[in-house]
């Protein structure tokens, strides 16, 4: 047999004391952790709305929709594009890869927009 067991078994009382400890220090420091009531983490997504009211889908599409998914091509570390269109009102959600900083991709994603907007 093992020094550890053997000890353990002829030494129970020491064993339920040193067990006794470590599971007391674990909540003292569970309680003492300082904990976030709202972490923050950052994620890269930004979600740009153009609002075209009175505009068919079709029109939509065509005229706002396809150039600026041009422009949006154009930027780097994109993930991908997903593009909605409802009731005169169209949402782009622009997914960045990860590492990426939010603040960074959202001025590149109004950028984009900007440089296609005498288009529009």
């Amino acid at each position: 047999m093992n020094f550890i067991t053997q000890f353990a078994r002829s030494n129970i009382r020491v064993t339920y004391l040193l067990i006794f400890l470590i599971l007391g220090l674990g909540a003292v420091s569970l309680q003492n952790m300082p904990k976030a009531e709202d972490p923050q983490f950052e994620m890269p997504i930004t979600v740009i709305q153009v609002f075209a009211p009175g505009l068919k889908p079709e029109d939509i599409e065509s005229q706002i929709v396809n150039p600026i998914e041009t422009s949006f091509r154009l930027l780097e570390k994109v993930k991908f594009i997903e593009s909605y269109i409802k009731n005169g009102v169209v949402s782009f959600e622009i997914r960045f890869l990860h590492g990426t900083e939010p603040d960074d991709s959202f001025d590149d994603a109004v950028r984009a927009v900007n440089r296609v907007k005498g288009e529009l």
